[in-house]
């Protein structure tokens, strides 16, 4: 039988571009030296000396769902329990926040249990984008409302400005392409995340802040 073999050089040096010098050899050039801008999602969990155009968090673990999340209608009229985006297969553009958790007394109880792991609580209740941590494929921010708190497996990113051409950029399949660029793997880490680059490009464009508002209005007129 015939065998082709393809040969592909690069200099070691081209690699080293994207953070951590994954040996992704495959990737061309011109989207390889994306990760030359000088601002990244959030460089203090990225771990990269650049500027942040936000922060990517990890979300709260409570160690025993059944005892601290119940689904909204089970709990209605109750200020105790407060909206909970516990992540999954549908934080896409716009999640269905169904659950609710025990936060009475800023989560006391929560906080007392041993199997808890409350991470990060000073970004609770912020506007921010939710993502899918574990998916085998790209799209998988949401918008998150600022009433919401969120779980380890919906991780956010809080941008600083510009969060509805943030939610384009981050369900395009530049974007995807651009994290395929430092793994393959179907877990995206928040440090993985959180060195992808924001582009000056992407920040003045009023198309993409229109698309995805349009998207999340649609969805909204849906339900």
């Amino acid at each position: 039988p015939l065998v082709l073999v393809v040969e592909d050089e690069r200099d070691l040096s081209e690699l080293s571009v994207i953070p951590g010098i994954p040996l992704s050899y495959w990737v061309p050039t011109e989207l390889r030296e994306l990760y030359s801008s000088s601002v990244v999602l959030d460089a203090d969990n990225g771990r990269v000396d650049r500027d942040s155009h936000g922060r990517a968090k990890v979300g709260l673990q409570t160690g025993d769902d059944n005892r601290f999340i119940s689904r909204f209608w089970e709990v209605s009229g109750n200020d105790d329990w407060k909206p909970f985006s516990k992540g999954g297969s549908d934080a896409w553009l716009l999640p269905r926040v169904t659950r609710t958790l025990l936060w009475g007394n800023n989560g006391s109880e929560v906080k007392r249990f041993g199997g808890s792991y409350p991470r990060n609580e000073d970004w609770y209740f912020s506007e921010a984008l939710t993502y899918t941590m574990s998916k085998r494929s790209g799209r998988r921010f949401g918008y998150l409302h600022e009433e919401s708190i969120f779980g380890h497996m919906g991780s956010v990113y809080i941008p600083d400005n510009h969060i509805w051409t943030a939610l384009s950029y981050t369900n395009s399949h530049l974007f995807t392409y651009l994290m395929l660029s430092q793994t393959s793997e179907r877990n995206w880490y928040v440090g993985l995340v959180s060195r992808l680059p924001w582009l000056d490009a992407i920040e003045s464009s009023e198309e993409l802040e229109a698309l995805s508002k349009s998207a999340v209005g649609h969805l909204l007129s849906k339900r």
